[in-house]
């Protein structure tokens, strides 16, 4: 069993983020969900934590009209805080494995470029020192309007900064693949296509026979314009597959 929190701000969640949601219950994992909301409407099984606990709501902010470096910033605090492990809300769990019996989680998403999707580290470590020292100085040091979004910087306190701490600390070998964690390699491949599209949902459930969890990369469909489709999960599609499965 694992024990595992993620973050949600904002609007409701959809109803691909509920699934994500959910399949963590299914295989019998803990999951918290921080809030800054606290009246938000979860899944069944979901653990509602206020958000303030970690990092004060007067504290968040944008990084050139996204949340997603905050949100980097945040599951730093919260692991120093509390030793807990870090899971993005869309991420969804495929196995009562999920790395229980690892020190440190995180994942090589191109070679030797590490990412934070799912994270997991010693809250005394020199990596979650270094991370939280780092983060703390570079937030408040690269900023951009609220409606502008550059790729190039949007991962400067994520991959960016967690590439350059675990090759500083040598933590390589601790790397997961990515086609075991995130299912999709997004460098060449369209989750809206691959997980939304019913052609290829028995071509996807083959192959994610050995993954412990798939992302479906919110962020990815935002910026690609499938935003709205996360509230529907087509008739034989593998996210509609997961819907029936998990609720």
């Amino acid at each position: 069993m694992a024990y595992v929190s993620s973050l949600w701000i904002g609007k409701p969640l959809s109803i691909a983020h509920k699934v994500a949601l959910r399949s963590f219950v299914h295989y019998g994992h803990s999951l918290k969900l921080y809030v800054y909301d606290m009246n938000l409407e979860v899944p069944p099984g979901i653990t509602k934590v206020d958000a303030n606990t970690i990092v004060p709501q007067s504290e968040v902010f944008f990084h050139y009209g996204k949340l997603t470096a905050f949100a980097d910033y945040f599951r730093y605090v919260m692991i120093l805080k509390t030793n807990e492990m870090w899971a993005d809300v869309d991420t969804i769990c495929l196995s009562e494995y999920f790395f229980d019996d690892k020190e440190y989680v995180f994942i090589e998403e191109i070679p030797e470029v590490y990412a934070q999707g799912i994270l997991k580290m010693p809250s005394n470590s020199d990596l979650s020192l270094y991370l939280n020292k780092s983060a703390s100085r570079l937030k408040f040091q690269k900023r951009g309007p609220k409606d502008i979004f550059v790729p190039q910087l949007w991962a400067f306190l994520g991959p960016t900064l967690l590439t350059k701490a675990v090759k500083r600390l040598s933590l390589q070998k601790h790397a997961q693949p990515a086609l075991v964690v995130n299912g999709l390699d997004l460098s060449v491949e369209n989750p809206y296509e691959l997980l939304w599209n019913p052609k290829n949902c028995d071509l996807m459930l083959e192959r994610l026979t050995s993954s412990v969890s798939l992302t479906f990369f919110n962020s990815a469909l935002d910026l690609w314009g499938f935003g709205d489709k996360k509230d529907v999960l087509p008739k034989g599609s593998l996210m509609w597959e997961f819907q029936k499965k998990f609720f």
